[in-house]
Order: C-alpha cells, then structure tokens, then sequence
C-alpha cells in the first residue's frame, strides 16, 4: 500500500516532465505564397532564442524577425505573431482559439515535426495597408512550420550545390556536388525568384508554376531534368522531395537537395576563421565549409558590406515594407486605391549598374508593366525529356553562356594528346635505333654481300616485332604508373569542367597499359625461362636425345575470284563502284607429315662452364646437319613423299621441321637448387605482373643470372641403301598400315624397327 502511494507521488513529479514537448531548435515556414501573403519576408529559418509568455520565442538571424506567442486576451485575441521586435506585429500572425494554453500545450501529447502549430492555429492572416485591416491567408497549401535540420541556413554566397552525383545515359557525370554548383544570374528574376545557371552544364535553376525546375532553359522552352513542387523563395529553402525524369516518368528522389556551396569542399577551413566581421563559420555535413553572415554583410566569405538603400514609397504606393537590404532580399509595396488589381509589387535588392538598387520585379506596377527580366517569360510549355539526361553543354565560368578562348578541358586534351604522341613515337624511335645497332654489328660480323651477311640481316629483321613490343612494354609500363598518378588526382582533388574526362581517360589508359604489359609478360621469354628451371643435367639429357626431322608438304590449288571493287568518294563519303580485279586463294589445303628415316647420329655440342654456383639463361638453338649420303637420302624420301601426295592437290609447299624431344628455347639452369633465390619463379613473376612492376622484376632476374646462348649440335647419317624405288615401297608401306590416312603418312619401318643407333661421340658431352 505505502509502494503504491509512493510511486503515484513520484509520478506526479515526473510524469509532466516526461510529457514535456521539446521543441526544435530549428524551424522553417512553408508554403509562403507571395500571391496569397504579400509579407514574404517572414519566410526562412528561424532558431530557438528565449521564452516569452512561457512559450519558445524563435529568431530569424538574417532578416532579424522573431517569432513568438504574444497574449491579447485583453482585446480577444491570442496570436503567433512575426514582429522586430517582441512587443510588435510584422505583417503576418496565426490566430489562436481563444482557450489556448501554452504551458498545457507544452506538457501535453506529441510535437508534430511536420506541423508544428497544426493543431491550435485557427487561421494565417496578414495586414492590409490598403484596407488597414487583417485579411485571411488563403489555401490550401496552408502555411504551416517544420523542424529542419542544421543544414538549413540562408545562403550568401550566390551559389547552390547539388547534393548528389547525376549521371547520363553513357553513365557520364553531368553533376559532381564536390566541384559543380549553380550559380546566381545576374539581374534575371521568375516570380521574385532568382534563376540560377550550372557551372558546367547547360542547365538553369528557376521557378515557375508552382515548382522549382531544372531544365535547359529557364524560359520554359527547354526540357526539364528535375523538379519539385514547393513556393520557396530560395533554392535552399526547398523542403520538399526532389523528382527526377527517368524512362519511367517522373520519379521521386528522397535525398536530392539544393544547398549552398562555401569557400571550400573536402576541408575544414573554419579553423583559418575565414568569415569576415561577424559571420560564423560552419562545417556541413557534406563537408562544405560555409559562413553564416550577420547583419548587412553577404558574399562567400562575408566580405561585402554594401547593401541596398531604404526603398522609400513608390509613386502611388501607400507602404513599402521590408526585412533585410541584402542582395536578394525583397520589399513589398501596397499600392494606392485605384491603380491595378493587385494591391502590391515587389521589389528585389540587386547589384544594378555596379551599385546596389531595388529593382522592380513584377510583372505590372501600380501604373505600367515593364519586365526587369530578359525577356518576358512566357507561360511553361516544357516537354519531358526524351531519355534520363540530356548530353552536357554549356561553359562553367560565364553566365549565362559565354566561351572563353581556352577553358580547362581543352587545355588537358592537348596535354593528352600530346602525351600519347609521346606514348607512340618515343618506343617508335627506341626500337628503331635499337634495330639500326643490331643489324650493323651483324653486318660487321661477315664479308659485305656474303649469305652469312644476307642471313644475318633477314634474322634481325625477323625479330624486330618481338622486339618493338617488348619496348612498348616497358613505356606502357612506366606510364601505367604516371596514368595511375592521374587517376588518384582526380579523386583526391576537383579539377572544374575536365574532372570527369580526365578521370575516365586516365583510368582508361591505365587499363590499356595494364592488359598490354600483361599480355607481353606472357609471351615473354623470362616468364618461359623461369617455367623452365633445371640442373645442368638438362643439358646433359639434351644430348642424349636423339633428333627428330619431319618433312611436311602442304598441297592446296588456286582458286581464281572476281571481286568488285569500291572506292570512297573524299567529296561524296560514298562508297563507288570502280570496276572489279582478279584474285587468288588457296583452297581445299591438305597437310602430309612423314618423319625423315636415317640409320645414325652422334652429338657434336659442346659447353664448358666453371661451376661457380651462378644461375645461366640459357637460350637453346637446334642445329641438325645431314652428312653427304643422309643428305642423299632426305632427297630420295623427299622425292618419294611428294610424288605419293600428287593425287591431293596439283601445288604444294614442302618444309623440314627439326626437334629433339624435351627441348626448351629458355631456360634456367642452376648447380645447386639451393643457389636458387626464393623469389625467382614463375609465381613471383606474376605476382610482380599483376602489381604493373614486371620490368623491375625482371630486372632483379637479370642481375643474378648470365646469359648464354647453346647450339644443340647433331649431325644425321644415312648408309647408301635408299633408292628411289625402295623409299616409294617403304611409302606404300605406310598407306597400309591400319588408321592411316591419305593426309597423315607414318613410315613403318621406323616405328617397328630400331634403325637408329647410340653412336655418339662421349667426348662432346657437357663438360662441368
């Protein structure tokens, strides 16, 4: 019973503080439409300042408006009430019921942030100069406060930002929020709202029915990209979700906003204090360094303390009111009796002529209409947009449109270009003079015009291409690396219009370099070597192989075409008609291979090395030389084979292929397995690849072997027993052996008997 009584009591203390609304610190009236409530001035952010009458007073720092409960019970009337001072009324006030309580408000039921006052605000009404009266704010939409976040804020410095990346149709970036803002145009207005041009596209901010737009023109002639439907008189004021259009229609986002671009993106400079007099410093959550500017004071870094005159009254106007005289802000003149059929024009404080004036901005006065814009505006007749986004245009650094003689994107892409001629010619000139070296010390090593001579040129000609991709390799390399320095300046930095050009080019070609040096590393000779790695026994086991030589004939025909032939037209670009010309294939091609038939062979190659525990590259040449009789012989087969083939096809090619069995063109060899460094294998090798730090690799593999280049030597001989009669029996031999075929001939005689002796000379073994 005492538990009970206990917990009521302790209840009763703290159940109304549980209860207690807490209020925003921040709010934002919507829905301020200059049509229906000529007191515009009370529209923007409003902070938690003190308590008045028990009830939260707020205050609009820019425009030095409060916003509080004021307590007329005396003449009828309770009141949420704009004023410059707490004990007046500036133009707009909410009316109460008259039973209204602030202090049970406070203590009772939930806050609604999306309408804070919904539930005890009657009406909105204004003051009618005119008719010295207050007049019922008509809706809906109906005015109404919200809480807003921190990021809401008055912005001074002419200039918004889109906060996220919007991209076209080829995933290009039409909008980076890091680099890329919407900037103020001078002088041009839409419904006492000022149009905005994008830096880098040719897109325009503006407002128009209802909604403010992104589009192609701000005269509603273009396309719009996005919109959203809210009265605002400043873009960062929009509340409300942005839609973009998609292929689907429009479709609505739920984090694209407008807000204002600072002094600097990616860095907190607050602590530099960069905010002139009294301007208050602030760092955003998109990491947007900004200032907050007091008083008159406006620009990015508060620096500029000119502001607009008093307006004074119009001609035929009774009162002019207003809340602030800084670029941007607007007064409101009620006109006389009799004048027009609106009762109010509005003017906006504006930098005219290099001295700052209220412009008038309406469509008609109190007298006549002339426009302050352009151009009149006349009514949206804007179409969607055909896909998501249009292809971008326009110039970043003048507006509205303007083209200076050398902007940053030009300026990279002679870089660029001037950079790949580099990628292409510096390689060129490399391999040249590198084929130049080469083909004169072959030249020197033989008499002039000697087929050794002759020889030595045609191999050096031969392996120019392996040796042309080879440097390329090692350029690409290296600017895989000054490509990769690009790519992640990009990204650490903004670089205006250029940002996402060079960011894909750079990204690009690092790819490219990639890929070729990849592709190259694997056909390369260390990457074969390194595959390869024996003891000197390899060599050994070379010369105890006995040589294989294979004849081939390729028989084909000729097979004659007509072919019409065109021609482009330089003038026309149109492909003509110029006649046609005669060519010639080779069809129905069939391949006969038949091993050459010899009795003996002995091995004559020799290589003396000091074993010092090095490592050797060594390159493996096959030389297979026939004696006088074996030569003899390779004729009479030779002979035998191609009149066998005959019936194939009328033309054939013949060759001699040469082997022996295990052989590697490069390889490694080492005395010992444990000379052989860690890091010196196949699969470090692509490891250091796929890192693009191939050539140093190889390098390192350079510096801790010697090269040396070996003529696996083998010399054939044939006893004089081969006729011409006797190798065509041998041949039909062959035919019939089971599985054989016409295109593939085998010789029996050397599958079934032994014909190849061990004579071999013991002495030109590998000496060690």
């Amino acid at each position: 019973m005492f538990s009970s009584f206990f917990l009521a009591f302790i209840l009763s203390f703290i159940g109304p503080s549980l209860a207690q609304k807490k209020m925003c610190p921040k709010i934002f009236f919507q829905n301020i439409d200059e049509n229906v409530l000529p007191w515009v001035q009370v529209e923007g952010v409003y902070e938690l300042f003190s308590n008045n009458d028990g009830f939260p007073v707020y205050l609009n720092r820019p425009s030095g408006l409060f916003f509080y409960y004021r307590d007329l019970t005396s003449q009828g009337e309770k009141l949420l009430a704009f004023g410059l001072k707490v004990t007046e009324t500036f133009g707009a006030v909410g009316r109460l019921s008259n039973d209204f309580d602030p202090k049970t408000w406070l203590s009772s039921g939930l806050l609604n942030k999306k309408d804070l006052f919904g539930d005890v605000v009657k009406e909105w009404s204004y003051y009618s100069p005119l008719d010295k009266t207050f007049k019922t704010v008509l809706g809906p939409p109906y005015i109404k406060a919200i809480c807003v976040d921190d990021e809401y804020f008055r912005c001074n410095s002419g200039k918004v930002y889109l906060n996220d990346t919007v991209t076209g149709n080829q995933a290009e970036i039409l909008n980076d929020p890091r680099t890329d803002f919407f900037a103020k145009v001078p002088n041009v207005y839409a419904s006492i709202r000022s149009v905005f041009k994008h830096s880098r596209q040719e897109w325009y901010l503006y407002y128009r029915d209802g909604y403010w737009r992104v589009g192609t023109s701000y005269t509603g002639s273009g396309t719009d990209l996005l919109r959203t439907k809210d009265l605002a008189h400043r873009p960062e004021y929009v509340t409300n979700y942005w839609e973009s259009w998609t292929t689907k229609g429009w479709t609505a986002g739920s984090g694209l906003r407008m807000k204002c671009r600072g002094i600097a993106n990616g860095e907190n400079e607050c602590y530099d204090k960069p905010c002139n007099g009294q301007g208050t410093c602030v760092y955003t959550a998109d990491n947007e360094t900004v200032c907050l500017c007091q008083d008159s004071t406006h620009g990015p870094n508060c620096e500029n303390k000119d502001a607009c005159s008093d307006p004074g009254i119009p001609a035929n106007s009774i009162e002019v009111v207003h809340a602030g005289n800084r670029p941007g802000d607007i007064s409101t003149s009620f006109c006389a009796t009799g004048y027009r059929s609106s009762p109010v024009e509005f003017f906006v404080c504006e930098q005219d002529h290099g001295r700052k004036n209220w412009l008038l901005e309406s469509k008609a006065t109190c007298q006549v209409p002339p426009p302050i814009t352009s151009g009149p505006i006349p009514p949206h007749t804007s179409v969607p947009a055909p896909g998501p986004f249009p292809y971008p245009t326009g110039n970043p650094e003048n507006i509205p449109t303007s083209k200076k003689a050398l902007d940053q994107s030009e300026a990279f892409m002679i870089f660029v270009i001037a950079f790949f001629a580099c990628h292409v010619l510096c390689p060129t000139f490399i391999w040249l003079g590198i084929m130049l070296v080469k083909i004169v010390r072959f030249s020197q090593r033989s008499r002039p015009g000697s087929p050794e001579r002759l020889e030595a040129v045609q191999n050096a000609m031969q392996s120019r291409y392996m040796l042309m991709i080879r440097v390329y390799s090692i350029f690409m390399n290296f600017t895989f690396w000054v490509w990769l320095c690009a790519v992640c300046a990009c990204l650490a930095t903004g670089d205006g219009k250029a940002r996402s050009f060079t960011f894909y080019w750079a990204a690009v070609m690092c790819g490219v370099c990639a890929v070729f040096v990849t592709l190259e590393a694997f056909f390369s000779s260390e990457r074969a070597a390194l595959h390869n790695m024996f003891s000197w026994e390899y060599v050994k086991s070379l010369q105890r192989e006995p040589p294989s030589i294979e004849m081939v004939i390729d028989r084909y025909e000729w097979k004659h075409q007509r072919m019409a032939v065109y021609r482009t037209n330089v003038l026309t670009g149109r492909q003509e008609y110029q006649g046609s010309e005669d060519r010639w294939r080779k069809v129905g091609r069939k391949t006969v291979r038949q091993p050459f038939v010899y009795s003996s062979w002995c091995d004559e190659s020799n290589l003396e090395v000091s074993e010092n525990g090095r490592l050797f590259r060594l390159r493996v040449h096959i030389d297979i030389t026939l004696d006088r009789t074996a030569a003899e012989s390779f004729e009479v087969q030779k002979s035998a084979l191609i009149e066998k083939t005959r019936h194939l096809n009328h033309h054939f090619d013949f060759s001699r292929v040469d082997s022996v069995a295990n052989h590697h063109p490069y390889v490694v060899l080492y005395h010992k397995k444990e000379s052989v460094p860690f890091w010196m294998n196949e699969q470090f090798f692509w490891c250091f690849t796929f890192l693009q730090l191939s050539w140093i690799y190889r390098w390192l593999c350079v510096s801790q072997t010697s090269s040396l280049q070996f003529t696996l030597r083998k010399k054939v001989f044939c006893q004089p027993v081969f006729s011409e009669q006797t190798a065509l029996k041998q041949v039909y031999l062959a035919q019939t052996v089971p599985g054989a075929h016409d295109d593939i001939i085998q010789d029996i005689d050397a599958a079934n008997k032994p014909l190849l002796s061990n004579q071999q000379n013991s002495t030109n073994y590998l000496s060690v």
